[in-house]
């Protein structure tokens, strides 16, 4: 996913203190983990959108824009904070964590649009 690639190369050093994870931790994870799990993760939430794009019926660009911050909003949001608040972590990850996958719903929104 290159939107995670590109997220947390520019977000790394606030993600990591947010997160309080060292470099040895994350060096000590298997490579193709890093990749791996978020691609189905990806995946899984690709085909979630798509069932509720046809529940829903809606179809124009900025319709399905505006879903995928409503389902943001309404799921996403909430579970980040409670994890965020729970694990005792920074509350910068609630951003960096919650904007990926904000933004990375507004992609998936934005492409079943064209299709």
């Amino acid at each position: 996913n290159l939107l995670g690639v590109f997220w947390y190369m520019a977000l790394a050093k606030p993600w990591q203190t947010a997160a309080k994870v060292s470099q040895a931790d994350i060096d000590g994870t298997p490579g193709f983990l890093m990749f791996l799990y978020p691609f189905v993760a990806w995946i899984i939430a690709g085909i979630g959108f798509a069932l509720l794009v046809n529940l829903t019926g809606l179809s124009s660009l900025s319709s399905l824009v505006q879903l995928a911050v409503f389902a943001w909003i309404a799921g996403v949001f909430p579970a980040t904070m409670l994890s965020v608040f729970f694990g005792t972590r920074g509350w910068n990850l609630l951003w960096i964590d919650g904007g990926y996958v904000l933004a990375g719903l507004c992609i998936i929104g934005a492409t079943q649009a064209l299709l």
